[in-house]
């Protein structure tokens, strides 16, 4: 028994990756400064790139903090352990920052938080 647990484990060694977050400050002005764009939107689109990264559209429907156009893509992770998934006609909110000039990016350990009808 001891030497079929040894070879289970000798050829399905599995190395796991969890996202880990640094703990989340609750919202305050401090924390509301770190951040370039906030709104609250639906998704419309899904894009996907060729590296780990992914393109959402939303439809701002209130924008909070910023500057963006009624139509805003967001650059996010969608294959790593922090990825974010998105679903065409989702609610959320959006804290998103700037990368590059006009390359906003939203990240799985901010504050950016999908909403739920009930």
């Amino acid at each position: 028994m001891k030497k079929i647990l040894f070879n289970f484990f000798l050829f399905f060694n599995v190395t796991l990756f969890a996202c880990v977050c640094d703990s989340q400050k609750p919202i305050s002005k401090e924390v509301l400064e770190t951040y370039d764009v906030i709104f609250y939107g639906k998704v419309d689109s899904l894009i996907t790139l060729a590296n780990n990264e992914a393109i959402v559209v939303f439809s701002v429907n209130e924008l909070y903090k910023g500057n963006s156009e009624k139509k805003t893509s967001i650059v996010y992770d969608h294959l790593s352990s922090c990825m974010m998934t998105f679903e065409l006609g989702e609610d959320w909110i959006i804290y998103a920052s700037y990368s590059e000039f006009d390359k906003l990016n939203v990240h799985f350990c901010s504050h950016s938080r999908k909403l739920y009808s009930s």
